[in-house]
């Protein structure tokens, strides 16, 4: 069923699933490319595989990079973003003040490059940074 994903995947031109999976999928995807070498090969999955396994790779140092850019306060007050909590109940939770989690806050938008809560979210999911 992977290979029948990948098939439609290449005419549609569809990688953003493959890659937002990154490590779950990246040994499949390798496997893939090699038992394909080892024939003949297939013109054009082999060069939309190659393509996935460098995307992925990228994404998954970016996310690396992005990780150690956010500090541990930051990682955990992105977490109960993502649960749909308010400033003020994230620092109850956390026993922080307000002013201290809007300041995260702050930090993790500059951080992450947005500028709303739910492209907070988004960024993070994607980057497997929560």
């Amino acid at each position: 069923s992977f290979e029948k994903a990948v098939s439609m995947a290449i005419f549609e031109g569809i990688k953003r699933p493959f890659i937002d999976e990154g490590k779950l999928v990246l040994d499949i995807i390798r496997e893939l490319l090699a038992s394909s070498e080892g024939r003949r090969g297939n013109r054009l999955r082999d060069p939309f595989l190659a393509e996935l396994i460098s995307e992925i790779n990228a994404s998954n140092q970016q996310a690396q990079l992005t990780n150690h850019i956010l500090s541990t306060r930051e990682r955990e007050v992105l977490r109960y973003l993502m649960q749909g909590h308010s400033n003020r109940e994230i620092a109850e939770i956390t026993a922080l003040s307000i002013n201290t989690v809007k300041f995260h806050i702050k930090n993790i938008y500059s951080k992450l490059s947005v500028s709303s809560r739910k492209e907070a979210v988004s960024v993070a999911i994607r980057q497997h940074l929560i």
